[in-house]
């Protein structure tokens, strides 16, 4: 069975921000769960730092991945969005190994609290 990729952003926000950022992320959602090779994604809060945000996102590839990025790097969606982040993003890119190899399956609730991403 082929492995997918998963893809883990960390990001902080800028104060004041959060409507504006929601709308970026669900614009490029839009444009990015088109692309060949999605499988799926999540973008999750910290409870106890609501200003920062990790994106879990699944690939069937690096390649496909990548290219999403790419194709929407130079984007004017992409300037605004990045203008919300008080630094620029952390990006891992990890094969997922072990007996779950993806979230696409399990049922995890809208309004889950927590995710935690460990890598070596």
């Amino acid at each position: 069975m082929k492995r997918p990729i998963a893809e883990l952003l960390w990001m902080a926000l800028k104060p004041g921000v959060e409507t504006e950022r929601r709308q970026h992320d669900h614009e490029e959602w839009q444009i990015l769960r088109r692309k060949q090779g999605y499988v799926t994604h999540r973008v999750y809060a910290e409870v106890s730092e609501p200003l920062r945000r990790l994106v879990y996102s699944e690939w069937e590839s690096k390649k496909a991945a990548d290219g999403a990025r790419q194709y929407l790097h130079g984007t004017p969606l992409m300037r605004r969005a990045r203008s919300t982040l008080a630094t620029g993003p952390q990006r891992l890119v990890v094969e997922i190994v072990g007996p779950i190899t993806s979230t696409k399956g399990l049922d995890l609730p809208d309004a889950a609290a927590a995710a935690t991403a460990m890598a070596r």
